[in-house]
């Protein structure tokens, strides 16, 4: 436009646009028709179309060959040059597999519905398996939480710590030498960790090549951070680290630690953490200065290829009809070795487990394989009946009425119990086991252990083996009457040196009671209650029976003391599963047989200091009133598991207590009870 002082001249020049139609060529979405572009600009915007198997290429002015005026995202790839008033483009187009297989490797597929439909190429992995991207050497790919110190020209990140309390809002780390990791989303990586020592505010005393002043260098490999398959939980596997100095590889799992495992946390952010071992000392330098020696971590990740990775399976443990217990769920990786649980949590009166049935198949499994199942599975306890005169211990049906398993340690190893009843008994010690008694003359002959009186329990039994491991004893016999004197029928709180069967303060006794693992059957099938016994009393005695079996696990047996019945006499179960710390049930029906009023110290200390976390109701309800002192004295005392008591555990009982020393100290010392 002109002014009117250059005579009011308006003179127009007319630029003239293409109307360009866009081809697909196949494709689908993105514009349709046409669109208008101007001489000398860039192309006007446009939309991706897709074609499902394919990548888009772009835009070009001819059907094969020529000039890229779109790029693949649409972006302008030249000006319009213009011409004549209406033209083509042609879109291009390359097969997905091909182009991801010449620019990844033959092993790559088109994977169209990544990105949001808009498709990726992605590692082709087995069946079992699943593609794991890889991770540029990137530093930013994870962060530590705490100070962002990063080290000149090494591409690492750092935080550090000085050992006090005082800093920790600075450094914004909970506990000195703790160092937690978060790995953002995508998790995985392949790192390298390291502990160094840091010398005053500014040194960083390490040198990368030679990698001196480094107390450990941790080559560590960081799997399946982020949730696994099904999202439940976060895992830090690692492998080993060598010491700086030293050449041998040591185990890492001492200093790696879960900071959580929860089933909440879908993200797994802050899911493992790195123990660096703390330092600190104080150094006087040559200027007067006193500066503390400061542990750290750097963290550097190494690039890691794509690579196809065995997936990880839920498994879940049944123990089958008609039986109790439970068995953790574990963690099964396709093509690795799996090996399934022993089948000890589980129990099944009168039968022996035969292994474990895998569901959707006809397998049974009872020893290690290697995992080919594609998907979670439950596996359901399989179980052997037991003959007539059998019980079932340790997966297997033995001849007897009580059985137990215990550990040897090795030749000539020797496993002692006493028994004060008088009957005819027999004991099976076990494979390569020899049974022998301290009496002279010996009433062992064989297997067969003949006591003609009740005696103070003085006679020590033994069984001595040619070979260590796990053997089972097994017990069988008839008895003819008990001492009156505060002694077990049987017990196993044994030793050379202590033939009582009582004795509590021996290290030798306790050392014996913590080679039992496991019990099965019923005691009372063999020290009875007797009606007419035909020498001493009629009621047996489990005083300290099985005290300090700390490593013995399972249950209690329901029947253990089956045919024990009537009244209850002193210290009947004084301290019979004390220290018991691996048995955390009681069965409900375990004295059901007994009935009348609690004697004196009749249940003293009888479960203390196990790992119960629960007392069944109606365990005492045979149990009528209380006659004795201290009858139920520290019953449960130091249980750290017990959390709920039975509102009704002791309501049912009448008359008045013998003063507080009825229930003394029956609860004591429970540092979870609510």
């Amino acid at each position: 436009n002109y002014s009117a002082a250059n005579g009011g001249r308006k003179v127009s020049c007319a630029v003239s646009s293409t109307t360009i139609t866009l081809y697909k060529n196949d494709g689908t979405g993105g514009n349709n028709g046409t669109v208008i572009a101007t001489p000398g600009q860039p192309m006007p915007t446009a939309y991706k179309p897709t074609r499902s198997g394919y990548i888009f290429l772009g835009y070009y002015d001819a059907a094969t060959g020529g000039i890229k005026y779109y790029n693949d995202d649409m972006t302008s790839a030249a000006n319009w040059p213009g011409g004549p008033s209406t033209a083509a483009l042609y879109a291009h187009w390359i097969l997905g597999d091909d182009y991801c297989a010449d620019n990844f490797g033959v092993t790559y597929y088109w994977d169209q519905s990544a990105n949001d439909g808009a498709g990726a190429c992605a590692l082709s992995c087995s069946t079992g398996y699943h593609a794991d991207p890889g991770y540029p050497n990137n530093p930013d790919l994870m962060t530590l939480i705490g100070t962002d110190a990063a080290i000149a020209g090494r591409g690492y990140k750092a935080i550090s710590y000085d050992g006090s309390n005082s800093n920790t809002d600075t450094y914004g780390i909970t506990e000195p030498g703790k160092f937690v990791v978060d790995f953002g989303e995508n998790g995985k990586i392949t790192g390298r960790a390291q502990c160094s020592t840091h010398v005053g505010t500014d040194t960083w005393i390490h040198d990368e090549e030679n990698d001196t002043g480094i107390h450990a260098i941790i080559d560590t490999n960081f799997i399946d951070v982020l949730p696994d398959n099904h999202g439940k939980y976060c895992y830090c596997q690692m492998e080993t680290f060598t010491p700086y100095g030293e050449t041998t590889a040591q185990d890492l799992s001492a200093m790696w630690v879960f900071v959580n495992d929860v089933h909440t946390d879908t993200s797994c952010a802050n899911s493992c953490s790195l123990m660096c071992t703390q330092s600190l000392r104080e150094t006087s330098y040559h200027d007067g200065t006193v500066k503390a020696d400061r542990e750290i971590m750097f963290l550097s990740l190494k690039p890691t290829e794509p690579s196809c990775r065995p997936n990880n399976y839920n498994v879940t443990y049944s123990c089958g009809t008609g039986a109790t217990g439970s068995i953790d769920t574990a963690k099964a990786t396709y093509g690795r070795t799996f090996t399934p649980a022993n089948g000890l949590g589980c129990y099944k009166a009168g039968y022996a487990f035969n292994g474990w049935a895998v569901s959707g198949t006809q397998d049974i499994k009872n020893e290690a394989f290697t995992w080919e199942y594609t998907g979670d599975k439950t596996l359901t306890a399989t179980w052997t009946a037991c003959g007539a005169n059998q019980i079932a211990i340790n997966g297997q049906c033995v001849n007897g009425k009580f059985a137990l398993t215990v550990n040897s340690s090795g030749a000539n190893d020797k496993f002692y119990f006493t028994i004060s009843a008088a009957g005819n008994f027999t004991v099976n010690c076990g494979n390569g086991g020899t049974l022998s008694s301290s009496k002279s003359p010996t009433d062992v002959s064989g297997n067969t252990i003949n006591r003609t009186n009740n005696t103070s329990a003085t006679e020590l039994y033994t069984c001595t083996y040619s070979s260590g491991g796990e053997k089972i004893l097994t017990f069988d016999g008839t008895t003819r009457g008990y001492t009156n004197g505060n002694f077990p029928a049987i017990g196993f709180l044994a030793s050379s040196n202590s033939r009582t069967g009582t004795d509590a303060s021996s290290d030798s006794s306790r050392n014996n009671s913590k080679k039992i693992l496991s019990m099965s059957g019923s005691l009372g099938a063999i020290f009875k209650t007797l009606s007419n016994p035909s020498t001493g009393i009629g009621q047996p005695r489990f005083y300290n029976t099985f005290y300090s079996a700390e490593n013995m696990t399972g249950t209690i047996p329901e029947n253990l003391f089956s045919n024990v019945s009537g009244t209850l006499i002193s210290s009947m179960f004084y301290g019979t599963f004390s220290g018991c710390k691996g048995i955390t049930s009681i069965p409900s029906g375990l004295f059901s047989g007994i009935s009348g009023a609690a004697a004196e110290y009749s249940f003293n200390v009888t479960f203390s200091e196990t790992g119960i976390t629960s007392i069944p109701s109606g365990l005492f309800d045979g149990i009528s009133s209380i006659a004795g002192n201290g009858a139920f004295s520290n019953t449960f005392r130091y249980c750290p598991y017990l959390k709920t008591v039975p509102a009704d555990l002791f309501s049912h009982l009448s008359g008045t207590p013998q003063g507080v020393a009825g229930l003394w100290g029956t609860f004591a010392t429970n540092p979870n009870l609510d």
